[in-house]
């Protein structure tokens, strides 16, 4: 609860107002809202959600992903969803960090981790839930709090950053968010078709 309280210190802290917020951090966005929203249309790259206050429900071809405080988001590839914020108010608003997710530094990892292709299903599940364990909060917490520390940024971001992809390759889900790195994968194909088509 102590880490939720202060992760949700620093979402709001560091969000100019209602929206998406790019933060100093490189690859850390706060996200905050103060009152339910509709469904919007919205393309998610690969990217980790973390929500500590508040909740959102986010749709895929009839399919539901309701999360809410202690669970993340991951999205392994570029996907179009609609998402709405179901539980916000001017006192307690949705409260979220996002983390992106470099495919470039998920492949150095999954090298140094002995995680090969052999070694991992395909699969098409390209989004899904997963519960933030203690580890996973702690890595997060950390980087959020480089956000009170600028002068940390430089040396520390990308380590921690790099902590918080381990924790998820060594998770529930980690099969799934490696396929993202690996060449001629399912996933990676997936990736790269969406790519193709959002840039014509």
């Amino acid at each position: 609860m102590q880490q939720r309280n202060e992760l949700a210190r620093l979402a709001d802290l560091f969000s100019n107002g209602d929206g998406l917020h790019k933060t100093a951090v490189p690859g850390l966005t706060c996200i905050r809202f103060s009152e339910p929203s509709i469904p919007l249309p919205n393309v998610y790259e690969p990217s980790l959600c973390v929500i500590v206050q508040g909740r959102k429900r986010v749709s895929l071809e009839g399919e539901s992903y309701e999360y809410a405080p202690s669970q993340y988001l991951a999205v392994s590839v570029d996907l179009p969803v609609m998402g709405e914020v179901t539980e916000a108010s001017e006192d307690m608003p949705y409260l979220c960090f996002l983390v992106d997710i470099d495919k470039q530094q998920l492949a150095e990892l999954m090298v140094k981790a002995r995680l090969t292709p052999d070694a991992m299903p395909n699969t098409e599940r390209g989004i899904f839930l997963g519960r933030v364990d203690h580890d996973l909060g702690d890595c997060v917490l950390r980087f959020a709090r480089l956000l009170e520390q600028p002068q940390d940024i430089p040396i520390l971001a990308s380590m921690i950053q790099r902590e918080i992809y381990y924790r998820l390759l060594s998770g529930e889900h980690g099969h799934t968010i490696g396929q993202l790195a690996l060449h001629g994968s399912h996933m990676q194909r997936i990736s790269e078709a969406i790519r193709e088509l959002r840039a014509n």
